[in-house]
């Protein structure tokens, strides 16, 4: 009679494999972790300039009603997350002409998770002339 010897994988091949197959896993699932924290981290960019737009509408709206000297710091809520929206305006200079006043102001917009608001997400400075 033949003596068959038995069809498989040895306990060293079988070892390897599932050594292999676990570096593997591990490099995938540490790959996906990277994408979703810098697909968050991106979302939480875009909304901090999207409060950033919104702030200088606002800004562009007011017109000449925006006071020479002024700081705010205001909590804004966008798709659920909370910024920390400071806005600040200072006198650059002030010429009178007969009954002419022109104002130049320098606006300061600054944009931050509220948690963190030292953490400048978004930055933006102008100058407005009234």
């Amino acid at each position: 009679m033949r003596q068959y010897r038995s069809q498989g994988f040895t306990l060293l091949e079988v070892l390897v494999a599932l050594a292999i197959l676990g570096t593997s896993m591990y490099a995938g699932f540490s790959l996906l972790q990277k994408t979703i924290s810098n697909a968050d981290h991106l979302e939480t960019k875009v909304l901090a300039h999207w409060v950033l737009q919104n702030a200088l509408s606002e800004v562009n709206l007011a017109g000449q009603e925006i006071e020479e000297v002024n700081q705010t710091d205001k909590l804004v809520n966008m798709y659920g997350k909370e910024f920390l929206l400071n806005v600040a305006t200072e006198l650059l200079d002030e010429t009178r002409s007969d009954d002419v006043v022109v104002t130049k102001l320098i606006i300061h917009i600054q944009v931050s998770i509220a948690d963190r608001s030292d953490t400048i997400l978004e930055d933006l400075s102008l100058e407005r002339t009234l």
